[in-house]
C-alpha cells in the first residue's frame, strides 16, 4: 500500500512531514541535511493560515518528488546506487520546498518538527491536505 501524504498524517498523529516525504528512502537517521541546519535562536510556533498553505503546497510537492524517486532506490543494484539516489533525492526535496512561494527550507522543517509535538497544529495540517487530496 502506498503511504500517500493525508495517509502519513492521519495515520501518524504525531506526522512529521518531512519525515514521511522521506522516510520512504530509508534516511531514519540520515535525514536531510538541510534538516540539521542551526536552529534559530527563537522557534516560532504559530503559523498562519497562509503559512500553512504554503507548507502544504510544499508538502504535496516533495511527496511528488518522494514518489519519483521511491521506485529508483528500489530498482538500485547496490547500496552506493541507493545512496547516490538518496542524496538526489534530498536535493530534489530541498529545492521543491525553496521553489514553493512563501515558505523557505528552515520553515518547513521547523513546521514539519513542530507538527510531531503538536497535536493541533498537526491538525491544522492534516485539515488542509485532506481537501486538496479530494
Amino acid at each position: 500500500m502506498t503511504l500517500t501524504i493525508s495517509n502519513a498524517l492521519r495515520q501518524t498523529p504525531r506526522a512529521l512531514a518531512l519525515a514521511a516525504a522521506t522516510a520512504a528512502f530509508g534516511l531514519g537517521a540520515t535525514a536531510p541535511a538541510f534538516a540539521q541546519t542551526a536552529a534559530p535562536e527563537a522557534v516560532q510556533t504559530e503559523f498562519s493560515d497562509a503559512k500553512l498553505d504554503a507548507f502544504v503546497t510544499a508538502l504535496q510537492d516533495v511527496d511528488a518528488v518522494r514518489e519519483t524517486f521511491i521506485p529508483q532506490i528500489q530498482a538500485a543494484e547496490d547500496e552506493s546506487e541507493q545512496q547516490q539516489l538518496i542524496q538526489q533525492a534530498n536535493v530534489a526535496i530541498s529545492d521543491t520546498i525553496d521553489a514553493t512561494p512563501d515558505i523557505t527550507v528552515e520553515e518547513y522543517v521547523t513546521i514539519a518538527q513542530l507538527a510531531q509535538e503538536d497535536p493541533e497544529l498537526n491538525q491544522r495540517i492534516v485539515n488542509r491536505v485532506e481537501p486538496a487530496a479530494d
